[in-house]
């Protein structure tokens, strides 16, 4: 890519660090061992799976057996629930509920709505403000005697708004000392949350949490998800006894490593700078488009949001035309989820926050990197105001 080129599209995808980089080659040249295999060579490569195991289950501060290597987050989070229900199934008398919320990755939502079409659960999505903030109330009033889990992101992908993991669990915690059942099981989609918020399972008070390698700078192709040891998961697919027999299939070795690299990175004060970084540049975009003489709707959650977040819309303006103007210009901006490609089509987290077309059509996401700059954001600016004036 041309030096020039300016990428905001952080929640998409974040570079891998050259450091990450450097713990991974070894795995791809010397150390390319199967981790299954009893000899030398595999046990090798054994050592830099558990390695990663272990700075994962150190950030996340719970044992290294309660982590679960993945090929992504996506994946990660259809273990969680869809090997939940069908591992629990045989405990409840009645047709199993979930609660999720309405703006979930489609990686939650997608599983969940097919399970319930096929009358496998019940499912209940739990509505959104304005600022993308779920009712406390609502998922209150939504538990049953029958809900088995409750799915709720860290921090949304589009958005960026966060939520109040460890408040929402301890009134699940609560409901469950009432009613005297170890139900519903918590899980998180802490994808977007793993850089930047404090992702340790006993402050959240959460049972399983999704994580993915590309998000941290670290490499595609690979996710972790814990799970507590004593929650019984089927897997989704058979034939090998890797990853506790949740995961099988032959390890991605270097892919594995780099995520546990990226992992190790985060305890750091190298990290803790990132982030201030992060945090400034994000207010002073925020401040540069306030500075404008067209208007501009600011999306999610003012305060309780990612620190790499900028979400807003400018009534009037398509955001696809926008999209591509900037990429003609070197800048890579999102509209909203990476994950589905084609033609651009309304984002089911606008169209839940607001009834507004025009915001719904002009929202436009702004991911910012560690080495984002000040003169990156200018540019930016500068081209965005030559588009809306032309």
């Amino acid at each position: 890519m041309e030096a020039e080129y300016i990428y905001l599209d952080g929640h998409a995808t974040t570079p891998i660090d050259p450091r990450v980089r450097e713990a991974m080659v070894p795995y791809f040249e010397d150390i390319f061992a199967n981790p299954g295999s009893s000899h030398r060579a595999g046990q090798e490569a054994r050592k830099g799976v558990e390695w990663a195991r272990a700075q994962v289950a150190n950030i996340l501060d719970t044992k290294t057996q309660e982590v679960i290597f993945t090929s992504s987050a996506t994946e990660a989070n259809n273990i969680a629930l869809q090997g939940l229900i069908t591992g629990e199934q045989e405990g409840f008398n009645e047709q199993p509920h979930v609660i999720t919320g309405a703006i979930e990755h489609s990686s939650v939502l997608e599983p969940l709505r097919s399970l319930a079409k096929r009358n496998l659960i019940t499912l209940t999505e739990l509505s959104v403000s304005e600022e993308g903030q779920i009712s406390l109330d609502e998922l209150t009033q939504a538990l049953t005697p029958q809900t088995v889990c409750v799915s709720i992101m860290y921090a949304n992908n589009e958005i960026g708004t966060i939520q109040s993991i460890s408040e929402i669990s301890r009134i699940i915690k609560e409901w469950r000392r009432e009613q005297e059942t170890p139900y519903p099981y918590i899980h998180t989609d802490a994808v977007q949350a793993g850089y930047f918020l404090d992702c340790n399972v006993s402050i959240l008070g959460v049972d399983m949490l999704s994580l993915s390698g590309h998000k941290l700078y670290g490499p595609k192709g690979v996710g972790a998800l814990y799970v507590r040891e004593d929650i019984s998961l089927t897997p989704l697919y058979f034939g090998g006894d890797q990853e506790y027999k949740l995961r099988p299939g032959t390890e991605n070795v270097p892919a594995i490593v780099g995520m546990g690299a990226a992992i190790s990175r985060l305890s750091s004060k190298e990290h803790a700078q990132e982030k201030a970084h992060i945090t400034e540049m994000r207010d002073y975009t925020h401040h540069r488009l306030q500075d404008r003489d067209f208007p501009v709707i600011f999306n999610g959650a003012p305060e309780a949001r990612l620190p790499n977040n900028v979400h807003f819309s400018i009534p009037g303006v398509f955001a696809g035309d926008l999209i591509m103007y900037l990429d003609l210009q070197g800048i890579a901006v999102s509209g909203g989820s990476a994950c589905h490609s084609g033609a651009w089509k309304p984002s089911h987290v606008m169209e839940t926050i607001t009834q507004d077309d025009r915001r719904i059509q002009s929202a436009i996401r702004i991911g910012l990197l560690k080495d984002t700059s000040s003169q990156d954001i200018d540019t930016f600016i500068e081209k965005l105001q030559a588009f809306v004036s032309s």
